[in-house]
């Protein structure tokens, strides 16, 4: 199965109206008009990431990341996580939940995008990643 690539002619607004290529999660999408609502609920939710550079994987440029499916994984998702990271290093992690490769393991099955996906982001963008990712599994 292929997925389609959305260029930016294809999602400009028939109206005439500003278009901004919101890329999120391996789904590009156009918002017309974002609300003030709709800002400020992305700016309170920590696993909505806004990428300050966009950053490109497979050809798609990608400017923000929604991680929220992480609030949906269950224990089995968190065992598999484990036993992928588990077989990949040649020693036992102390804390899984502060692991790198963990954490972008979780991102990966939340997003549905590839792994290496996370592994090749800036470094700055993997440590906003691997916060937020941690920080769901400690918060309330």
């Amino acid at each position: 199965m292929s997925e389609k690539k959305t260029t930016l002619p294809e999602a400009a607004a028939a109206d005439g109206k500003e278009t901004k290529i919101d890329v999120v999660a391996g789904n590009a999408k156009a918002l017309v008009e974002q609300t003030a609502e709709d800002a400020a609920q992305e700016e309170e939710n920590p696993l909505l990431l806004k990428l300050p550079v966009p950053y490109t994987f497979e050809g798609v440029c990608y400017t923000k990341l929604d991680l929220t499916g992480v609030e949906n994984l269950t224990a089995a998702d968190l065992i598999r996580a484990s036993d992928i990271v588990e077989r990949r290093k040649n020693h036992p992690t102390m804390v899984l939940e502060l692991d790198m490769q963990y954490l972008f393991t979780c991102a990966s099955f939340a997003t549905g995008l590839p792994l290496e996906f996370f592994q090749r982001l800036p470094a700055k963008d993997a440590v906003s990643v691997k916060n937020a990712v941690s920080g769901s599994f400690f918060s309330e």
